[in-house]
């Protein structure tokens, strides 16, 4: 099985993300740069292999380089950031990462004011919420069946609260237990929500391969990948005053991807199909997990292709005990360590760094936290971190790789 390499967690920044990486890219072994205090000093051929077509950087570092980027932030494609005024999609992210000054939404909704930041990042993955893309896309589509539809006009008003009825759409009350289905405007005539998913998927790839530099500068690189987003809404702790926020991007090697995006609407209904819904929240989570697990193996890591892919947990701050919920076997541990390697520590609504044991339910945070993070199902409400910052177009998250995680081709690092 080919699966991705190891990534190693290292401490948070208040600024953008980076990766380290080796650099040396295709030969036996590298030489230190000119100008360089280890000039002369030969290093060991690089532990991976290039799965795509690109130069050879000119410029390299036989040592580990810090690069800065992004790897969570969502665009007009996305339910929530679309509801809230946003416009600019893939294409303006990656201009804003290089600098570029784009479009932002004003406090009535219009476009009005722009921004642009003064430090271009050195790579970027957009990672829009794949729940909904072939929906929303349908919406503001004015020819489409579902363009009148109540969600539709909501989504297309800055005020019209549409977060909450997107949230609401998949649920199935009908059912004891209640289930998960595909919002009931996919059904109507004239909409084909799953050939709006393909056509999103592809934009969203069309606009990384846009954005990545492929030639010997190497002065950018973009990732494709998406945001899988699952939420519960049932009280698995004492109290908790959120939905409990289980969200992971899926970040992809290179441009082989699966046809489509797997949703966590999409992992639920798949869920569903083969093990009948016992009520409990956390039974409902790990046949999501597993669910999401199968298609990163089966359609990408384990498929006979180049196709390689991991999954980044959000930071735990509001997760209420379920974003790793306790493995049932051995395998279910080991698949988890495969296709979870890394974790993001921080973002707008919070950081997951804090003193806390999750098994004895007790820990450190200052006097005014109160959400409870990725403490055991059930547990006593407890106070751990919650950590605020400003933010105007990205999430805040870091993460290292380690010289041997075996992706140092997408820009050789150097």
């Amino acid at each position: 099985m080919r699966s991705p390499s190891t990534l190693v967690l290292t401490a948070a920044v208040a600024a953008s993300s980076f990766l380290l990486g080796s650099g040396g890219c295709e030969s036996s072994s590298t030489t230190a740069a000119p100008d360089d205090p280890f000039e002369g000093l030969e290093f060991a051929p690089p532990p991976w292999q290039r799965t795509e077509e690109r130069e050879t950087c000119e410029s390299y570092d036989g040592l580990r380089r810090p690069y800065f980027g992004e790897q969570h932030i969502h665009t007009s494609l996305s339910f929530d950031a679309y509801g809230r005024g946003t416009r600019g999609g893939p294409r303006e992210a990656y201009d804003f990462a290089k600098g570029m000054e784009i479009g932002l939404p004003d406090e009535n909704g219009g476009q009005t004011r722009t921004g642009s930041i003064d430090r271009p990042l050195d790579w970027l993955m957009v990672a829009d919420h794949a729940e909904f893309f072939g929906e929303l896309r349908e919406c503001i589509t004015d020819s489409s069946g579902a363009f009148d539809e109540r969600i539709c006009e909501a989504s297309r008003d800055p005020f019209g609260n549409s977060r909450l009825l997107w949230g609401l759409a998949p649920a199935d009350a009908s059912t004891t237990p209640a289930t998960i289905k595909r919002p009931d405007l996919c059904s109507l005539p004239g909409v084909d929500c799953d050939a709006s998913v393909v056509s999103v998927w592809q934009e969203t790839q069309a606009a990384a391969e846009e954005a990545y530099d492929r030639t010997a500068t190497c002065s950018f690189t973009a990732f494709i990948g998406y945001e899988h987003t699952g939420d519960l809404a049932e009280p698995i702790v004492t109290d908790f005053p959120y939905t409990a926020s289980v969200h992971r991007n899926l970040m992809f090697r290179n441009e082989v991807v699966p046809e489509r995006p797997e949703s966590a609407v999409d992992s639920a209904i798949a869920d569903q199909a083969v093990t009948p819904p016992t009520g409990d929240p956390v039974d409902t989570i790990r046949g999501i997990d597993l669910q999401l697990w199968d298609y990163m193996e089966q359609e990408c890591n384990d498929a006979d292709d180049l196709c390689e892919v991991l999954a980044i947990p959000h930071n735990s701050n509001l997760s209420a005990g379920v974003l790793w919920v306790d493995p049932q076997t051995r395998e279910e541990a080991e698949r988890r360590r495969r296709n979870e390697p890394v974790v993001e520590i921080m973002q707008q609504k919070g950081a997951s760094e804090c003193r806390y044991d999750r098994l004895v339910a007790r820990g450190f945070a200052p006097p005014t936290s109160f959400v409870p993070s990725n403490n055991k199902p059930n547990a006593p409400r407890t106070t751990v971190g919650r950590t605020f910052r400003s933010a105007s177009i990205s999430h805040e998250t870091m993460f290292a790789m380690r010289s041997k995680m075996g992706w140092c081709s997408r820009r050789c690092w150097g």
